[in-house]
């Protein structure tokens, strides 16, 4: 017999899927997270969220930063499987989240959460062309940001993207983060080598600058990026 148990903190779900054999309980899936901003619900992708998410990430404008691992079908496929299989916060390992429209119900992005340690994450995240310009990926990243620092406790924060990204960068630059670090030929997209550029923000900095995000329309930025 299976059961789900969920518990909730604010907008946050925890769900495990478990076997029950007499008195004996196991375990089989766990983690499914949700998260909720003005606009969007983020979640745990279903196996049924594959098609959507290859219908952007196999776009030239899209895979042209991110390569060719997630851009097919067979790297969607097991990105969706792997995420469904792990529990949130495991260190070294890589969580991702389907960003969904509240308004239409559409997928419209997703954002993978790099667990480094106990202490540190890393973000990275993708927007579907069609759904850019609009503030929906400073809305998603903002509270991916703060589900991190307020309900997991992490110390640090980082994420990086090609220089050669200017949407990207001003994302990030808008969001508050600061950048920390220029290395050169450090990521490889294909059989080409990039140069990478890193941004980082501390827990004891996320209350002023959340502050500062409370009283902005964000819906009023615009985004145009693909990380």
């Amino acid at each position: 017999m299976r059961r789900i148990f969920a518990g909730r903190i604010g907008f946050i779900y925890h769900i495990s899927i478990v076997k029950q054999h007499g008195k004996k309980t196991e375990i089989i899936g766990t983690g499914r997270v949700y998260l909720e901003s003005q606009r969007l619900m983020l979640r745990t992708p279903f196996p049924s969220d594959a098609a959507a998410i290859f219908s952007y990430r196999s776009l030239p404008k899209v895979r042209r930063y991110q390569g060719k691992a997630l851009a097919t079908r067979k790297g969607v496929n097991a990105l969706v499987k792997s995420a469904a299989a792990l529990k949130p916060n495991t260190p070294g390992t890589w969580y991702q989240l389907v960003i969904i429209s509240k308004e239409t119900g559409a997928l419209i992005g997703d954002i993978g959460i790099h667990f480094n340690d106990e202490e540190q994450s890393e973000l990275g995240y993708t927007l579907s062309p069609e759904h850019q310009r609009r503030g929906y990926a400073t809305e998603a990243v903002i509270r991916v940001i703060d589900y991190l620092f307020s309900e997991l406790n992490k110390h640090r924060i980082t994420a990086s993207a090609d220089p050669k990204n200017r949407p990207s960068l001003k994302l990030l630059e808008r969001i508050g983060m600061r950048r920390e670090a220029y290395f050169r030929k450090s990521f490889k997209t294909g059989k080409t080598w990039a140069d990478d550029t890193v941004y980082a923000v501390l827990k004891h900095e996320w209350p002023g600058l959340k502050k500062r995000h409370s009283t902005r329309n964000i819906s009023a930025k615009k985004d145009k990026l693909t990380k």
